[in-house]
């Protein structure tokens, strides 16, 4: 579409963070059957690097249909692009999400990728212990 070149090579450090949040996960079978069609370059299997941020469980879902729209798009138009680069997800979770007020989802993640932020102590994080500087950040973050 866009008459982007492939890639043909990727450098360790330079992945691309992507963040979700708020339950929205990724389905590895969705992420598969896209690839297959849109993208064959890119193998089937391929995944971000998983960086936890609080109680996460079940990422990737194994369900489809509880997967999140917004996380298999942000990685579908991503992989293309940036292919044979990997990417590196930052799964954040906030107790918030519940009552739709979605505060503790960035604090998470500042947080976890720097520890100096944690003195924070009313930042309407997650179920979990701040994970202070847990994770290097990528050089490129997005949050959409």
């Amino acid at each position: 579409l866009y008459n982007i070149t492939d890639g043909d090579k990727s450098v360790a450090g330079n992945e691309l963070g992507i963040v979700q949040s708020l339950g929205d996960v990724y389905s590895q079978e969705d992420f598969d059957l896209f690839f297959t069609s849109v993208a064959p370059q890119i193998p089937t299997g391929t995944h971000p690097n998983l960086k936890a941020i609080g109680d996460i469980v079940d990422v990737p879902t194994t369900d489809v249909s509880k997967s999140g729209s917004e996380s298999s798009l942000d990685f579908e138009v991503a992989y293309p692009i940036i292919w044979p680069q990997n990417t590196v997800l930052f799964q954040t979770e906030s107790e918030s999400h519940d009552n739709h007020t979605y505060g503790g989802f960035v604090n998470n993640l500042l947080e976890a990728i720097d520890g100096s932020y944690c003195s924070d102590t009313d930042d309407e994080g997650g179920k979990g212990k701040d994970q202070c500087g847990i994770y290097k950040p990528t050089n490129v973050i997005s949050i959409s």
